[in-house]
């Protein structure tokens, strides 16, 4: 018993802390939260498991409060599925934040909508689906420029 005690006082203990994202490149400059990384926590739908697992490795909405895609026009929604964007919308009728973080996450960046990379880093949020179509434009605006 004591063996185990003393082994268990070695084992490392994980600090958390908010790792600073980047402020110029591909982000959404001026919007809250662009650059940060993107935290990977459980998410619950059909199934159970980490974010990237259960809704992919792509250009993704992250929503709360309603459909995002319904603020957006046709044109918005075509440039969208032309990037083989996801949207993943937490709450009734959508996934389950099992750990809470990413209603925690927007809480703290005060938006409703985050745009996830498909390297794990938040292209930008907004407070809204109504600001969403901005939001893309800026995205499209910098794919097209590089």
């Amino acid at each position: 018993m004591q063996a185990a005690k003393a082994n268990k006082s070695l084992e490392p203990k994980l600090i958390a802390f908010r790792v600073p994202g980047f402020e110029k490149g591909f982000v959404a400059s001026g919007t809250t939260g662009a650059g940060d990384a993107f935290p990977q926590t459980k998410i619950r739908g059909e199934r159970e498991g980490q974010f990237d697992d259960i809704a992919g490795r792509s250009f993704i909405i992250l929503a709360r409060g309603g459909d995002p895609l319904a603020a957006l026009n046709a044109d918005d929604r075509d440039f969208w599925k032309s990037l083989d964007g996801k949207v993943v919308r937490l709450g009734e009728g959508g996934f389950a934040d099992i750990d809470g973080r990413y209603g925690q996450l927007m809480d703290e960046y005060k938006s409703d909508i985050i745009v996830k990379r498909p390297d794990f880093n938040i292209f930008g949020t907004c407070r809204n689906a109504q600001a969403l179509p901005a939001l893309l434009g800026e995205l499209r605006r910098q794919l097209h420029a590089s």
